[in-house]
């Protein structure tokens, strides 16, 4: 009875789709900071966006518009706290005068900074506001002072 209804749905999701190749991209999140999304469970709904987000800028600096659809996974196939962003994306965009068609490609290389930069942005920000809870297993490691810089984390170029 599902297995009908859920090939339905997804023939009618495939005619709204452009018709072109797509890339799958998987964003996982640090094992460092899921304990941080299992405290703070709000901060799942940017996940998405953020992920989205990363793929939008390089093809903004490539002058193009590219298509997305993301889903955001919580747990792994051994429903084990995972958190994860699966998104396809079109392996091309449109040109700003929306008559080119231009190929692209997103390597691991230039994704992965991006989007930890951006997790810890948004845990930075959470923390400035006074809105993120510290997991137990932190609270003695998170002092006032700039703690991305301490470790590393800096802006992607």
């Amino acid at each position: 009875m599902w297995k009908k209804a859920t090939e339905q749905w997804i023939a009618a999701q495939n005619k709204l789709l452009p018709k072109c190749e797509y890339q799958h991209i998987t964003f996982t999140m640090p094992k460092a900071l899921c304990p941080f999304f299992l405290a703070n469970r709000e901060l799942l709904n940017h996940l998405s966006r953020l992920a989205a987000n990363v793929l939008l800028k390089t093809a903004k600096k490539k002058k193009i518009k590219i298509g997305i659809f993301t889903a955001l996974h919580t747990f792994g196939q051994s429903l084990n706290w995972n958190t994860h962003v699966h998104l396809s994306v079109t392996r091309g965009g449109l040109s700003k005068c929306k008559t080119t068609w231009k190929k692209v490609y997103f390597t691991k290389k230039k994704t992965m900074p991006m989007w930890r930069f951006s997790i810890v942005n948004l845990l930075r920000t959470a923390y400035k506001t006074g809105k993120l809870v510290i997991p137990h297993q932190y609270q003695n490691h998170i002092r006032c002072e700039p703690w991305s810089a301490k470790h590393g984390v800096s802006r992607p170029r």
